[in-house]
């Protein structure tokens, strides 16, 4: 089989294969995951999508500045979706918060998250008002 006019062996050929049918394994995945729940709809798989950016920014925000290379980098990512769901849990059981708001919860840690490199590098800018109503921007 040639693959962009070079030929190459069998062995490649069986190597590559299931980078190129990812799709295919994809959806027999999904298929798969539906009949075994019994139905499927559109939202199925946005919980997955919020949990791993948040341990994508966590991991980062926590360990960023300490790994360097990238295996200790998807290490972090690990890590950091380790502490997200230690703190939806701390929140939901220790602050006895109703499990209907966990995605305001999640959007409320995430955001602590994002913000907490700007705080410790002080590039949020505070705003006091004068008694005159005038802002005034200190950093």
């Amino acid at each position: 089989m040639a693959i962009m006019g070079v030929h190459a062996g069998d062995l490649t050929n069986l190597l590559s294969l299931p980078s190129r049918n990812y799709k295919v394994l994809v959806a027999l995945s999904g298929s798969l995951f539906a009949q075994y729940q019994g139905s499927a709809e559109i939202n199925m798989g946005r919980g997955a999508i919020v949990i791993g950016l948040a341990a994508i920014i966590i991991g980062d925000v926590l360990f960023g500045k300490i790994f360097k290379n990238f295996a200790l980098k998807l290490l972090a990512v690990s890590l950091g979706a380790i502490v997200y769901f230690v703190v939806i849990q701390a929140v939901l059981s220790l602050l006895s918060v109703d499990s209907q708001y966990l995605k305001l919860l999640s959007a409320i840690i995430v955001a602590i998250f994002l913000t907490v490199p700007n705080l410790k590098t002080g590039k949020v800018k505070k705003v006091h008002t004068t008694g005159k109503g005038e802002k005034v921007c200190f950093n």
